[in-house]
């Protein structure tokens, strides 16, 4: 159909068609691809008619607010807590080991949605019950800040992300502490994650 006569019930419609469930199973299958081998992927080996796709896309995946990148993907069981911002978070971890590839992320264009990827991972801090996405958080923080020191301002600059830091590294001090007083060093030296991170 010619794309200026679709009206908005045709548009619903299509998601009827048999291919949607097949295009859902792609994007998440390339979600979970690009988050296991983003730890090898240096982005700058690539030409830009690569890159900039994939660091759109994991930008778009990361601060999009639908419930379509917030809820658990369609495959996985009752309760699994696996989404596509989930997933694109890990990507973002993993490809930031390289620095080449924290300045391209830092390097695309719109810094805003940047800025935006800065406050939600700064609300994810706050958050004591999702662990594994606090540490996502603190690392991308870490990593980006490093990055440049406009991307560190940014950071700075959303409240109440320095305190919130603070509190973290004083929360995992006082757990190593504890755990140091009643189990013995040797105890935390062979199992880190008792100090509540790993």
């Amino acid at each position: 159909e010619d794309p200026d006569t679709q009206t908005e019930d045709n548009v619903i419609d299509c998601r009827d068609e048999w291919w949607w469930d097949t295009l859902i199973a792609l994007r998440e299958n390339t979600l979970v691809t690009f988050a296991n081998i983003a730890g090898r992927m240096l982005l700058s080996t690539y030409p830009d008619e690569i890159c900039i796709p994939v660091l759109n896309g994991l930008l778009h995946w990361a601060v999009c607010p639908s419930s379509c990148a917030q809820d658990p993907l369609p495959s996985m069981s009752v309760g699994c807590i696996l989404s596509p911002q989930r997933l694109v978070l890990e990507a973002m971890c993993k490809l930031c080991v390289s620095d080449k590839n924290v300045d391209l992320m830092l390097a695309m264009p719109d810094f805003s949605r940047m800025v935006q990827l800065f406050s939600i991972l700064v609300s994810l801090l706050s958050s004591r019950k999702e662990q594994v996405l606090r540490e996502f958080a603190i690392v991308l923080l870490s990593s980006l800040s490093a990055g440049h020191s406009s991307a560190a301002r940014a950071v700075a600059l959303i409240q109440p992300s320095i305190s919130l830091l603070i509190d973290f590294l004083e929360n995992a001090e006082h757990q190593a502490i504890t755990v140091a007083n009643s189990h013995g060093v040797d105890m935390l030296r062979d199992n880190p994650e008792m100090m509540g991170t790993s």
